[in-house]
């Protein structure tokens, strides 16, 4: 079963964290807020987390405006657990690309 937004941003914050937190050390960047994670998952953000039919409707909003024919994704946010890896490009291909399909052809 899928997981819910809520539990897919918990899943990823820690990924996200730890990069930002090495990457700052790197760059002379401040410490990383979890506002400002959360702002870029939700649209128009550039993060796409939740459950498929949140991911495919944003990646169909945004096919709205570009007509793009590919959507490239980054699927490993800063080292997340392989189990979340593997499930969530599961879920891209098992249930994220046939809604996006169906979202479409309805258009």
């Amino acid at each position: 079963m899928a997981p819910t937004k809520k539990e897919a941003l918990e899943r990823f914050h820690p990924g996200w964290h730890n990069l930002n937190v090495e990457m700052g050390q790197l760059r002379g960047w401040p410490a990383p807020d979890k506002r400002a994670y959360l702002a870029q998952a939700d649209a128009p953000g550039a993060y796409y987390v939740g459950a498929p039919d949140e991911v495919a409707e944003r990646i169909a909003h945004l096919h709205g405006h570009l007509g793009h024919m590919r959507h490239f994704l980054q699927m490993d946010l800063g080292g997340i657990p392989h189990e979340h890896l593997l499930e969530s490009i599961t879920l891209l291909a098992t249930e994220v690309k046939p809604r996006v399909a169906r979202l479409l052809a309805q258009k």
